[in-house]
């Protein structure tokens, strides 16, 4: 869910957000493809979130389910289990999605796309394709990539198991400037903690 919710931000961040509407059928889903497509998936993930949030309770898409088997529409229903229109909910997702992560353009360090291994990191709340230097710098070794993030201004990569154990920076630059940066701990071929 740290992906969901930073990389949803980071589409407020670009005004690349989809309209709701355009989530809703299962062809206008299949007709979005490429980086849209793959970011359709974290803006439903993060409206869903936060609906199940609302709504509340142990069970709430089986609560919400229920109204619907029984006539209501998914507004209705919204409405009958919260107190709050559905237009409220769908006007306010962009705040609501910007407002639970720290602004950016900054990094957020998570766990390694597969369990145990290595360490992810992602940049977020970039410009849209924002070409920027990702420099890793530990005691024994630095490294430095160019990336293009893309045009929701995110990017996910990660920091193999196999470096060396010691203290890294993390540093995101365009030019001599430092946009963001990310300061970690590595034991062995796993991460203690970050910062």
């Amino acid at each position: 869910m740290v992906r969901v919710r930073y990389e949803a931000a980071s589409m407020v961040a670009t005004k690349t957000l989809l309209p709701l509407s355009a989530l809703v059928s299962q062809i206008q889903w299949n007709n979005i493809t490429s980086w849209a497509g793959y970011y359709k998936y974290q803006e439903a993930a993060r409206a869903t979130e936060l609906l199940r949030g609302d709504i509340g309770g142990a069970q709430p898409i089986g609560t919400l389910y229920d109204r619907i088997r029984r006539g209501d529409d998914v507004a209705r229903a919204y409405t009958a289990l919260t107190g709050r229109t559905f237009d409220s909910f769908v006007s306010g997702l962009a705040s609501r999605f910007a407002d639970a992560v720290p602004a950016g353009p900054a990094i957020v360090m998570t766990p390694g796309p597969q369990a145990d291994h290595g360490l992810g990191y992602l940049l977020y709340g970039f410009g849209s394709e924002q070409k920027v230097t990702v420099r890793l710098v530990g005691k024994r070794i630095e490294e430095w990539e160019e990336v293009a993030v893309s045009p929701q201004g995110a990017q996910f990569s990660e920091i193999a198991d196999r470096y060396p154990p010691g203290t890294y920076v993390l540093a995101v630059t365009t030019g001599d400037t430092v946009i963001a940066a990310a300061k970690f701990e590595k034991r062995g071929g796993r991460p203690l903690s970050v910062d």
